[in-house]
Order: C-alpha cells, then sequence, then structure tokens
C-alpha cells in the first residue's frame, strides 16, 4: 500500500521484545517489496532505553516527522502511549508530497476512489499524482478509529489497520476450558493458528485495503501457520 516504497517502524524501549516486533514488520514489509519489485526501505527509530520510552509521544512525534521527511508514508509504532504521538503527527501532516528526496515508486494512486474529507483536500489538493496520504499501524488494539478527523468512517482514515494481540480470545478460550472442566495450567501461546494476533479491518479501513490484497494476506496467514513462512523472532 505504500507510494513511496519507505515504511517506518517506531519502537518503545529498545528491547528484545520489541525487536520481535521490528524483526516482523520488517520482514513483511521486505517481502511485499520483493513482491511489487522496487526498492523498499524500512526506517527504524526507537523512543529510548528506559521504561519513561513507553510514554514520550513527543519523542515519538520527532521520530515520526524524521521518517516522513526520508519519505515514509505508513509507520507502525509498537511503544505504548508514545505512540499517540505518531497519530498525532499522521493526522496533523495528513499526507506526503512528492517532491525533492520523495518519490513515488507506486504511480497508480490506490486511495483515488477514497473520498477525502475537506481539510485534506485543502492542505494535500486532489491530485493524487502529487501527494498521498500518510497512514499510522495501531498496535495491540484496534486503533483504526483514532485516524477518524471528521467523526466520519467513509472519508478517508489515517488508520490504515492494526495489529491486534487478541486478549479476547485467549481469556474466552481458558473461560471456556474451566466451564468444560479440561482446564490445565501452565502457560498457553496464542498466534494466528488460534486466532490469537491478527490485524484490524473494519468500518473505517475498508476502503483503504483492496480485496486483492486482503485475499494475499489470507495467503501469506496460511503459510505462516503451516510453516511454510517462517517469521524472524529476532534482527
Amino acid at each position: 500500500m505504500s507510494r513511496t516504497g519507505i515504511v517506518g517502524f517506531i519502537g518503545g524501549m529498545d528491547i528484545p521484545l520489541i525487536h520481535k516486533f521490528e524483526a516482523g514488520f520488517r520482514a513483511g514489509a521486505e517481502y511485499a517489496f520483493k513482491e511489487d519489485k522496487i526498492q523498499g526501505k524500512v526506517l527504524v527509530g526507537y523512543v529510548g532505553n528506559t521504561p519513561a520510552a513507553w510514554n514520550d509521544p513527543a519523542k515519538a512525534k520527532e521520530i515520526a516527522a524524521a521518517q516522513v521527511r526520508q519519505g515514509a508514508d505508513i509507520i507502525y509504532a509498537a511503544a505504548g502511549g508514545s505512540g499517540l504521538g505518531l497519530i498525532d503527527y499522521v493526522k496533523q501532516a495528513k499526507c506526503l508530497k512528492e517532491g525533492g528526496s520523495v518519490k513515488f515508486v507506486r504511480k497508480a494512486d490506490p486511495y483515488a476512489k477514497v473520498p477525502k474529507y475537506a481539510d485534506y483536500t485543502k492542505a494535500c489538493g486532489t491530485d493524487g499524482t502529487k501527494a498521498t496520504p500518510l497512514f499510522f499501524i495501531g498496535v495491540d488494539a484496534n486503533q483504526n478509529y483514532l485516524g477518524d478527523t471528521d467523526n466520519n468512517p467513509a472519508t478517508l482514515n489515517h488508520g490504515l489497520t492494526s495489529m491486534m494481540k487478541r486478549v479476547d480470545v485467549a481469556t474466552y478460550e481458558v473461560i471456556k476450558s474451566v466451564v468444560q472442566k479440561a482446564f490445565k495450567g501452565g502457560v498457553r501461546e496464542f498466534g494466528l493458528a488460534n486466532n490469537g494476533v491478527g490485524y484490524a479491518l473494519d468500518q473505517y479501513n475498508k476502503a483503504l485495503i483492496p480485496a486483492g490484497v486482503v485475499s494475499k494476506l489470507e495467503v501469506l496467514k496460511q503459510q505462516i501457520i503451516k510453516g511454510q513462512i517462517k517469521v524472524p523472532e529476532s534482527r
């Protein structure tokens, strides 16, 4: 979905757990770049190396601005409360215009048919060959709605999607095992195979992601579940 072939990742605290998020995102982006036969790039920045990094939206906003200046049009944050700084920046900047070091490697505008809200048109124009929307990817829960600027899900939303940890699924499955008298103590892992993680597709972003991309994602999901694609867990 990137027009520039450059995407960003913002981590909160620079620790191995968040390196997993970075590694998975990078692997997915690089797979997509290869599929589209483009020379893509993943920009990476971390808010800090102390627990304060989880609640510093101003720093995350600075990192987002720096990544956008380098051409990133989609940025994913795994940064706790700091991620709100990315969301604020994307909604304020609205779009990325071609020119200087910013080049569109994908000339066709995938968002041409998505209705734009008035402030976007005022700031970015109506020519999709000259400007492209900026997007964030939410984390942990469905944050798509935070990309809505005019309380109208039908117009352009700046939340492309969200990576979700389905804690609701895990909780339900454990409660069910108790009710069915099958509960066993210990560690249980929830992943793609048992709907423990996923991405959000709802009224706010369904116009942004074509059906063909959704179908491709389902194929990749099954390949990951079957072990045909190995998702890296570290850098």
